[in-house]
């Protein structure tokens, strides 16, 4: 037990670990006003739609079914996250190799990582679960059981996703092990994983849309509650829970039995997980940490013939290649290469499903509306620029000493977030245009994606190069615990929103005073290209004006 409070301490600590410069000091206070506000106008929409939601549950009567609903979209949301947290902290850290050489048991390193990714998890639930369960239980004027419950019930709930994730990962590592390159197999591994959970959400959501089809109200609210009851009855330790909570019967059980029976057959459902975990990590965890260091060594041992080739080229694969082996690197920067055009082309499709017509003034502020979810998701969620110099960490000075000018390395990297951006962005495009094909949104939407990527990515490169965060000790820190990250990717949901704001209020008042259909695009799309070369003609220019000084005065 005390080697396991040792590790846990010791991961805290490198994860926390802070410079206290003074320039940092006001970067990271920067930071955390930016984040606090975006969390704050995430919170009021989730908190809004809580007290709908809980005005309504009152109504139909399923208090229960709305509070156990909110701890499932937690659990997916852990879940989600947790997948590859799992997998990047348990086999693809840097510290593996340290750890496997300690005369510690494998369970022990295992329970110890594994108790740092659910702590961090368990804030990340408790910051956007308790005040819409509050919100949402205050309306529906619950019992006061359900609020000293409510602590426990979000310190627990993590265990369950966080379990099945570390247990999923054992085959994901097994199957991983028979290929080649197993940190890009791993990579790919934990995207599709992701990828087939949201497909899964969908396919879900159109069923439960198509069930819902009905022209009589109440036959639609019944239905609506029939269909909550389903939902909460496949995750019945949690749906137990919540009604012990609030002092409702099950199982011909008393208001008074119906808490303490609940509240233990969660906690056994947690027990039964967290035992078949830890039995499955005492079996596979050091064979499969090995595994991972084993291709790695085969990796850096393996002669081969060299061709010479280009600087620029030379550096893009090297590029790429770093990129895939990590499986946190890829997931971050890869991932909306495949969400983009999913989530895309499933919005739109149930959008057309309700009825929802693509023609007129309402067809193109719809494919406004789509332009700037492409804008945010394809180009935003590429964190790749904005960290491009930051994942370096401390191979950092090899950039250094490359005998290549800092143009030529800036160049070779921002082609590659380029090229991935555009994929994204491209995918999601054709999904939108095969769905709603317009000329003139195909015409004039192509040229701005690609003048509007190669703006983000510079921006986001030269925000990364003003100050890299080369002092991570695990991936995650590179490119998901970072300022470098997260700044830029609102940065852009912001800039993006008010262009999309500003093009649409064009049309509508253009539209409103008489001017025709051609006239309206026409100007709106002149202040969206305007907006956007405004900004990244300068940023460009300054990056690669201003790229040798920042990378000479950088210190590793």
């Amino acid at each position: 037990m005390r080697n396991l409070f040792l590790i846990v301490r010791l991961l805290f600590r490198h994860m926390f670990a802070r410079d206290r410069t003074k320039t940092k000091k006001r970067k990271r206070w920067a930071t955390v006003i930016l984040l606090s506000l975006a969390y704050v106008l995430i919170e009021a929409v989730l908190v809004y739609v809580a007290y709908i939601f809980g005005s309504l549950a009152t109504l139909l009567e399923v208090q229960s079914e709305l509070l156990t609903l909110l701890f499932i979209i937690a659990i997916f949301v852990v879940f989600v996250f947790g997948v590859v947290a799992v997998l990047n902290n348990l086999y693809f850290s840097r510290d593996t190799e340290f750890f496997s050489a300690l005369p510690i048991k494998p369970v022990t390193i295992y329970a110890a990582k594994l108790f740092v990714v659910y702590a961090c998890e368990t804030v990340l639930m408790a910051a956007i679960l308790l005040p819409c369960a509050i919100t949402a239980a205050a309306f529906m004027k619950v019992s006061v059981l359900f609020y000293v419950l409510l602590p426990f019930m979000v310190v627990l709930m993590p265990c369950i996703p966080l379990f099945f994730a570390a247990i999923i990962a054992v085959p994901v590592m097994y199957i991983v092990s028979f290929f080649k390159k197993r940190g890009a197999a791993g990579s790919i591994a934990a995207i599709m994983l992701v990828a087939a959970f949201f497909v899964g959400y969908y396919l879900l959501m159109m069923r439960f849309q198509k069930f819902m089809e009905t022209e009589d109200p109440l036959e639609v609210l019944l239905k609506f509650r029939e269909a909550m009851q389903k939902v909460c009855k496949a995750f019945y330790p949690v749906y137990v829970l919540v009604k012990g909570a609030l002092l409702l019967p099950f199982f011909g059980l008393s208001a008074g039995a119906s808490a303490p029976i609940g509240f233990l057959i969660f906690l056994g459902c947690v027990a039964v997980m967290g035992a078949l975990s830890v039995l499955l990590s005492v079996a596979v965890y050091r064979r499969g940490a090995a595994a991972v260091l084993e291709g790695a060594a085969k990796a850096q041992k393996k002669n081969g013939s060299y061709k010479t080739t280009g600087l620029t080229k030379a550096i893009f694969v090297k590029e790429w290649r770093e990129l895939v082996r990590t499986p946190a690197f890829a997931f971050q920067c890869l991932f909306g290469v495949v969400m983009c055009p999913l989530l895309l082309g499933f919005s739109a499709f149930m959008t057309m499903t309700n009825g929802a017509t693509f023609g007129g003034v309402t067809g193109d502020f719809n494919r406004l509306i789509y332009l700037w979810f492409i804008l945010a998701m394809g180009a935003g969620m590429n964190v790749g620029a904005s960290t491009a110099f930051t994942r370096e960490g401390e191979k950092f000075c090899y950039c250094k000493l490359l005998p290549v000018s800092a143009v030529t390395l800036v160049k070779a990297k921002s082609f590659l977030y380029m090229l991935v951006g555009a994929i994204s962005s491209l995918l999601g495009f054709t999904v939108l245009c095969i769905l709603a094909f317009d000329v003139s949104f195909l015409l004039l939407g192509i040229p701005f994606l690609v003048l509007y990527l190669i703006s983000f990515v510079h921006f986001g490169m030269f925000f990364d190069l003003s100050k890299p965060k080369l002092d991570w000790k695990t991936p995650n820190e590179a490119v998901k615990h970072s300022a470098n990250a997260m700044v830029p990717m609102f940065a852009n949901m912001g800039f993006s929103l008010a262009l999309i704001v500003a093009a649409f209020v064009a049309y509508y008042f253009l539209g409103d005073a008489g001017c025709s259909r051609v006239v309206c695009l026409a100007v709106s799309w002149s202040i969206l290209y305007a907006c956007v070369l405004a900004v990244g003609i300068p940023v460009s220019i300054r990056l690669y004006r201003t790229c040798q000084h920042k990378l000479d005065r950088i210190s590793v």
